[in-house]
């Protein structure tokens, strides 16, 4: 758990069967990820989930504050959407009831 003037939570569990350079990269995102929801949202939940399927990793980073009303993504999320097309996966933002980062990618391509 991670704890700040609100309230964060993390589930985060050992992903043995990513490569380490991609685990590396998905880290420093993520990291973005969560430093973006501390610094620019009023929120008072804020979660990030990651479940390895059969097939592929499917990630989620959440938080209940209000996002813009005109946003903009910035570097960070920009380079999310990258990283997970790169490697032909899926990538989505929803702003409807807080704000939410959905990104999938294939184990193997």
């Amino acid at each position: 758990h991670v704890r700040s003037r609100r309230q964060r939570q993390m589930c985060i569990r050992d992903r043995k069967s990513m490569d380490k350079a991609t685990k590396r990269e998905l880290v420093e995102l993520l990291k973005e990820g969560v430093t973006n929801i501390i610094n620019h949202s009023e929120s008072k939940e804020a979660k990030l989930e990651i479940v390895e399927e059969p097939g592929f990793f499917r990630i989620s980073l959440y938080s209940d504050g209000e996002a813009p009303s005109e946003f903009t993504p910035g570097l960070g999320i920009i380079s999310m959407e990258r990283f997970s097309h790169a490697r032909g996966g899926y990538f989505d933002i929803d702003t409807k009831d807080g704000f939410k980062i959905m990104m999938s990618y294939p184990k193997k391509r």
